[in-house]
């Protein structure tokens, strides 16, 4: 525990750990977060005290954002009041989260975009669909194509480039299956692939209104993951009217079905002011069951709530552990 410690504590006995302290901790935190090890790991307990008194710090880690090297060097400085408040790291740390995703949706588009021809000319594509095994070929890579979608969704990694380098690397054409689809239009998981294409712009010019329509005829089948797909075209304007009464409905029965991202997406609703009433203790139990489903975005805010204790109780080590599960899936 010795690495966590405030160093104000080593030198001074009555000093009092407070909020500054936490700080500290966080900051520690967040280095053994980034390089995936315990700080100070190969040192023995014997004068570490001392030796970090006197201001050793753990190496900064290689290749790591300068903001967030900025920081965890900032929150461990050995002065208290050098030491960021507590309000201020969180809202760094959702700022650095933000701006990456931004980036990595941001220069995906630009590489898909660019990239769109030559999917085109390429042949991705091993075998040939024949007439006689159409309808059982297509529903097999169909079904593995949204089983795709549905990892990504549900972990929270609903970034284009995902969706995008699975399909890079599968062994159908998709430019083919989206053909064979258009002309088969008759199983609502087809429907639904036709409109997730338009939604994402792949194969086709994005369409949003088309991809919303294609959404709501899957899902009027009672398909699961178009209903979840209606859900955020309602909460965002994407190809319809904006009507969060209308996104609840749809979130609310993925959610029933144990899918952690609508779980995650109804938290929304019961986590600010909306139309549907503020209720932060539901809020909480849907960041839990979120987390549970292996949602990463889920686990990382809980941790935050764990950090701040505005919601529930102070508890560092359960806020450490949800970071590190975050970390681990690629999101912090």
């Amino acid at each position: 525990m010795i690495p966590y410690i405030d160093p104000k504590k080593f030198n001074i006995e009555s000093y009092s750990l407070n909020k500054k302290s936490d700080v500290y901790s966080v900051g520690v935190l967040l280095w053994e977060i980034l390089s995936g090890k315990p700080p100070f790991e190969d040192e023995s307990d014997v004068n570490l005290a001392v030796r970090i008194l006197k201001g050793l710090r753990e190496k900064i880690i290689p290749n790591t954002s300068i903001d967030y090297e900025k920081l965890y060097t900032e929150c461990w400085d050995g002065e208290p009041d050098n030491r960021p408040p507590m309000n201020e790291v969180v809202k760094r740390l959702k700022t650095i989260v933000y701006q990456r995703n931004e980036n990595i949706d941001n220069i995906t588009y630009q590489i898909s975009n660019a990239n769109s021809t030559s999917l085109n000319e390429e042949s991705l594509i091993n075998h040939t669909l024949t007439n006689s095994t159409v309808d059982e070929d297509l529903c097999e890579i169909v079904n593995d194509i949204l089983m795709k979608i549905c990892e990504i969704t549900n972990e929270g990694k609903e970034q284009p480039y995902l969706f995008l380098d699975y399909l890079n690397n599968f062994d159908i054409n998709v430019e083919e299956i989206r053909k064979k689809i258009l002309n088969n239009q008759n199983n609502p998981n087809f429907i639904f692939l036709l409109g997730y294409f338009s939604y994402l712009g792949i194969e086709t010019i994005k369409n949003d209104e088309k991809a919303f329509r294609l959404f709501i005829n899957a899902s009027e089948q009672d398909h699961l993951l178009a209903q979840y797909y209606v859900g955020k075209c309602y909460e965002f304007g994407i190809g319809t009217v904006k009507d969060e009464k209308l996104a609840f409905k749809y979130l609310e029965k993925f959610i029933n079905r144990d899918y952690s991202t609508g779980q995650l997406k109804i938290i929304q609703y019961y986590d600010k002011e909306t139309d549907i009433k503020k209720d932060f203790r539901i809020a909480f139990h849907w960041y839990e069951e979120a987390a549970r489903n292996g949602n990463v975005i889920a686990m990382r805010n809980l941790g935050l709530l764990y950090l701040n204790g505005n919601v529930i109780d102070k508890d560092y080590q359960k806020a450490f552990e949800l970071f590190r599960k975050s970390a681990d899936g690629e999101y912090l």
